[in-house]
């Protein structure tokens, strides 16, 4: 049996706080979590299963609270010099085959069904109160797929197949995560792309390959975003060799703008730029654009306290009912 893993928090003597002590614990299977939360052994669980979420409004113990949260789901286009040279990497440096499976995979369908949350289909890196206003989501559309598929040079072969591309995931860390990814495969798939769909665990095997940059030629992941700056969700780009530039995406378009950034004199040329920025990952950039992930979290009756959007669980004015 695994040892129970814990932090255990407590109150500086005098400190005006709403609890003594505060235990974590590091549950990693979901349905445990959620077993837990109803047995009344837990009072706060995050990162709530879809398929437990109507068991624990039912139990009488506890509930379900639903928030949208900030972090950005995508598939990401790793554009390496290296990852070029795998079945379906060449494909890729196209931003007109980018374009093109924006196209392909209904996101809203995705989340209504496998998430259980009508979430907002990204236009791009930057959360929606500081995005592009000019900027639709791409629309679910494998006409409109096939036929820019068709006409970048990567026609159906006799067997149906355009091209075969490798598509690697972790599992366990985002909500309902190998469902996901099997869906957008499946998208992927229905609009001519053999997908080799790879689901691999999470912190041993994936995330090693993801602070390599090695992911791919097509990842899925999540990066964490903010509501105060639109310049915040931009960093993850701030430079080419960046490490968050998993995709090594290198567009001018984009790069050379940080410098006119930090050259504006006011917030409007800022904006400007920003928006000008943006429509170039809008139209080219190197990420298939997903969902804004909502947050589930399980809350014990006996708990008073209100989840955030940015994923932090903040415990200051928390207190019982």
């Amino acid at each position: 049996m695994a040892a129970r893993i814990e932090v255990v928090l407590e109150a500086v003597e005098g400190a005006d706080v709403g609890f003594e002590r505060i235990i974590w614990r590091f549950i990693p299977e979901a349905s445990t979590r959620s077993a837990e939360l109803m047995a009344g052994n837990v009072d706060i669980i995050t990162n709530v299963a879809p398929d437990q979420m109507d068991v624990i409004n039912a139990s009488g113990a506890a509930e379900v609270n639903p928030i949208q949260g900030t972090r950005r789901m995508y598939v990401g286009f790793n554009l390496s010099d290296s990852m070029a040279m795998e079945p379906g990497g060449d494909a890729i440096q196209d931003p007109a085959v980018r374009r093109a499976l924006q196209y392909a995979v209904n996101v809203p369908a995705i989340c209504s069904q496998l998430l259980n949350f009508e979430c907002e289909r990204m236009t791009g890196i930057v959360n929606p109160p500081n995005a592009n206003q000019s900027l639709e989501p791409y629309p679910y559309d494998p006409e409109t797929a096939e036929r820019l598929l068709d006409e970048a040079g990567w026609p159906r072969g006799d067997d149906g197949t355009r091209f075969s591309i490798a598509f690697q995931a972790g599992q366990g860390r985002y909500l309902n995560d190998a469902n996901v990814v099997q869906a957008i495969a499946q998208y992927l798939e229905d609009v001519g792309l053999d997908v080799d769909l790879q689901i691999m665990e999470w912190s041993s095997v994936y995330i090693p390959i993801i602070r390599e940059r090695n992911a791919g030629p097509l990842y899925f992941i999540g990066s964490g975003g903010a509501l105060w700056s639109p310049l915040y969700d931009m960093t993850d780009l701030a430079a080419v060799d960046a490490g968050t530039n998993y995709t090594h995406w290198d567009d001018p378009r984009w790069f050379d703008r940080w410098a006119d950034i930090a050259a504006a004199e006011t917030e409007e040329e800022t904006r400007q730029i920003v928006d000008e920025m943006l429509q170039v990952f809008y139209d080219d950039g190197p990420w298939l654009h997903l969902y804004f992930q909502p947050d589930f979290y399980g809350v014990s009756n006996r708990i008073d306290w209100t989840p955030r959007p940015d994923e932090k669980v903040y415990l200051f004015d928390a207190g019982l009912n």
